[in-house]
This record gives C-alpha cells, sequence and structure tokens, in this order.
C-alpha cells in the first residue's frame, strides 16, 4: 500500500528531525552553562 509507505517515511523522517533538534538544543545548553 504507497498511503502506508508514505506515512511510515513521514513518521521515520519526523522522529529523525526530532531527535536531531533535541540533541542540538541539549548540546547548546551544556555547551554555554
Amino acid at each position: 500500500v504507497p498511503e502506508f509507505g508514505a506515512i511510515v517515511f513521514l513518521v521515520f523522517f519526523v522522529s529523525i528531525v526530532g531527535v536531531l533538534v533535541i540533541n542540538k538544543t541539549v548540546f547548546s545548553k551544556i555547551h554555554f552553562r
């Protein structure tokens, strides 16, 4: 089902972006602390 693949890809992409953003913010807080 193409729709299912698109949903899985979207969730996968959003989760990766979220992890990168969280790591960047956490690293910035630790760096500036």
